[in-house]
């Protein structure tokens, strides 16, 4: 999860100033997703909105898709990775994704203590906390964990075996995952690998024919519609508590189709142009490790500190200052050459 823009240059676009900024415009309405599903989850795990209720539900048609989304975009420009040796490989892995990791899940662990009994979920220090942290096994942040992982496996799939293979190793990871036997560590790993060796085989630098905003809108409403059915009759056959959790076989078409109805929708070029959306999607590793602790604290805040539980209220606030106050924070530490070293890029 990059917060740098990854341009595209499509072959029937002629004009190098047309600069097509879809990846930003995805990464920035996957992040968007992320940190609404998180304001939601820490609602209806405050018991501030019933389990099924309209806020509960959007969040698990949101769960369908949305981390597998971006394990997608991540396997989709995994080529870059293919070009370089393997210190340079493993130097990037180590200062772009394991760095934050753990930096982020150390604050974010640190603050969690602080808060204590504030939280959803209560925890007190113990020494197995260290050991999350340099696993990556704090909170959202089994992303990256898992995203380092994946990339090892196309690195070493791209250097020394037959690429078309990686995606039938995923497959194969996937069905594992079902097993208990499989050690905790790797399971987003094994659950979520497909969607990133979906992303790796699919994606072609280069367009052979033009499509136009219009078949765009069709590919997009097909892919929402089958998506959105799909996804209904899956919550049919599923503890709607257990939504949210790593996918299964089972859901996998649903994820799929979740993920085409993204990938179609910011191709059509009101999307993929809109500035807010790319310029959110330029800061997504900001965002991703900041905005749990300030969603948290703005729910805590308001219910604890304020006494307003109105979540018609909170949701709206907790959803603008966690996109906010990280890309700010991002900002300043820009201004001032930090940035690196805080691990947002």
């Amino acid at each position: 999860m990059s917060y740098k823009s990854e341009q595209v240059y499509p072959s029937n676009v002629h004009n190098a100033s047309q600069r097509i900024d879809w990846p930003d415009a995805a990464r920035g309405l996957c992040i968007m997703l992320v940190v609404i599903g998180h304001v939601i989850g820490g609602l209806r795990d405050a018991q501030l909105v019933p389990i099924d209720g309209i806020l509960v539900q959007i969040f698990n048609y949101i769960y369908t898709f949305h981390m597998p989304a971006f394990f997608f975009l991540s396997g989709m420009f995994a080529s870059s990775l293919e070009k370089k040796d393997g210190k340079k490989f493993a130097k990037d892995l180590l200062i772009r994704i394991y760095y934050p990791c753990v930096l982020w899940s150390a604050v974010q662990t640190f603050s969690m203590n602080l808060t204590g009994s504030l939280l959803n979920h209560p925890q007190d220090f113990s020494w197995f906390q260290i050991r999350n942290i340099a696993l990556g096994n704090v909170s959202q942040f089994w992303f990256l964990k898992a995203l380092i992982l994946m990339q090892i496996v196309h690195y070493l799939f791209s250097r020394f075996m037959n690429k078309k293979y990686e995606l039938v190793f995923f497959l194969l990871l996937l069905g594992l995952s079902t097993f208990p036997a499989l050690p905790s560590f790797f399971t987003p790993f094994a659950k979520f690998g497909i969607y990133y060796g979906l992303g790796t085989l699919l994606f072609q630098d280069k367009e052979k024919k033009e499509w136009t905003d219009l078949s765009f809108l069709f590919l997009t409403l097909v892919a929402g519609i089958l998506w959105f059915v799909v996804s209904s009759y899956s919550f049919t056959q599923t503890n709607l508590a257990e939504i949210g959790t790593p996918k299964y076989l089972s859901q996998v078409p649903s994820t799929i189709l979740g993920c085409a109805f993204i990938f179609f929708l910011v191709r059509i070029s009101y999307i993929r142009s809109f500035s807010a959306l790319v310029y959110i999607g330029q800061r997504t590793m900001p965002i991703y490790v900041l905005h749990v602790m300030i969603v948290a604290g703005t729910r805590i805040f308001m219910v604890k500190g304020l006494g307003y539980s109105d979540p018609l209220v909170i949701f709206p606030i907790a959803l603008i200052l966690g996109t906010i106050i990280p890309v700010i924070f991002y900002d300043m530490a820009r201004r001032f050459n930090l940035q690196r070293w805080l691990g947002l890029g």
